[in-house]
């Protein structure tokens, strides 16, 4: 299965491309508020170079959120123009999720923390293999109470925020400040396709836009997601 991985949740574009579980290649760049500028002509090269054909590809993962608001939007644009023209089936992946799943397996607790601004953050605390929370907007003093003794915490919260790293937590060296396309290969894999019509952005909070101007017209997501639990 040959599968491509697009996350555009924060200020880095990231794109892989696995094929039967073998990673082919990884790319990151970062490029603040320009992702529709280059994020296309960025894939078309780096397909070419591989002399892959967009038509393929047998899934394409992507990043739905939490995250930045634009980014998040010409990303699911992209992976809906390639999957619309080709026929592909098109995997969402959490934000939240890419991040805490490369450590699962090695430590009970792991809690991604983001930086959502305005004063909060986006977590969820995975327990034992498995998302054992909602996917949260809180407070960094209302996260210190869900973090326990011997969680790892990762995340670009941790650098806005240092005071939640307390004594008997753990600190990944280094520490993933975003998800990484490879990860967004891998559960685009094991995950299940959904309807192209269907494929949103995951919002828990109103962009920084709505908030200034709560007057305009409102396009959010699904507010908080259940709890996956295995």
């Amino acid at each position: 299965m040959l599968i491509l991985g697009v996350d555009t949740s924060n200020i880095f574009l990231s794109f892989a491309i696995e094929r039967d579980g073998a990673l082919i290649f990884t790319y990151s760049e970062k490029v603040p508020m320009r992702h529709s500028e280059v994020m296309f002509l960025r894939l078309r090269e780096l397909m070419h170079q591989l002399d892959i054909e967009f038509s393929s590809l047998d899934r394409i993962g992507v990043s739905i959120g939490p995250g930045m608001f634009t980014g998040l939007r010409v990303g699911l644009a992209l992976a809906k123009g390639i999957a619309y023209s080709h026929s592909i089936p098109v995997v969402p992946v959490n934000t939240l999720d890419a991040l805490a799943h490369p450590y699962l397996s090695l430590y009970r607790t792991v809690i991604p923390i983001t930086d959502a601004r305005r004063g909060l953050l986006y977590a969820a605390v995975y327990q034992d293999g498995g998302r054992d929370s909602d996917y949260l907007l809180v407070t960094p003093e209302g996260l210190k109470d869900l973090i326990p003794e011997g969680a790892l915490l990762l995340g670009d919260g941790l650098i806005r925020y240092p005071e939640l790293v307390k004594e008997g937590v753990v600190i990944p060296d280094p520490n993933p400040i975003h998800p990484e396309a490879k990860t967004i290969c891998h559960l685009a894999r094991i995950g299940e396709p959904v309807s192209i019509d269907t494929l949103e952005p995951f919002y828990l909070k109103k962009s920084d836009a709505e908030i200034d101007h709560p007057e305009g017209d409102e396009t959010r997501g699904p507010g908080t997601g259940p709890r996956d639990r295995k």
